[in-house]
């Protein structure tokens, strides 16, 4: 009773701790992402490097690690891709507000969202493939 009491409250392995704020509205979908990367991350950087599992000890180890490797990589180049998205929509806010109907910018800012978009559903189901190997 006393382990699982104390795993409650101080472990916590049940809640999934995401970047997202607490105080503003977020949709299903981004709080997904955000949950499922967070626990990617947790993987990664903490139970990871204890060295648990042989990443050499055949090719579907190898190609499992290599994936998780680059879904990481992906999701720590993110906040970059979505500051390029924001500076984009402000381009094309400040040119509505003057009055300008500047398609190639409006163009330009659909074109970056349909490609984290279309990024974002990729490496979610890449890292539901390779799931498995994240139980250390």
């Amino acid at each position: 009773m006393w382990s699982a009491l104390h795993a409650f409250l101080f472990i916590r392995r049940h809640v999934v701790k995401t970047e997202l704020s607490p105080w503003t509205w977020h949709d299903c979908d981004e709080v997904l992402l955000y949950a499922m990367m967070a626990i990617l991350v947790e993987y990664v950087e903490r139970e990871m490097p204890h060295g648990w599992t042989d990443w050499n000890n055949d090719d579907e180890s190898r190609k499992a690690k290599s994936e998780i490797d680059a879904i990481y990589a992906w999701w720590k180049s993110y906040p970059s891709r979505e500051a390029e998205i924001r500076v984009a929509t402000a381009k094309w806010h400040d040119a509505s507000e003057a009055g300008e109907n500047d398609r190639a910018l409006f163009d330009r800012l659909h074109g970056l969202e349909d490609k984290l978009y279309a990024e974002t559903e990729e490496m979610m189901v890449r890292l539901v493939k390779v799931k498995d190997w994240i139980w250390e």
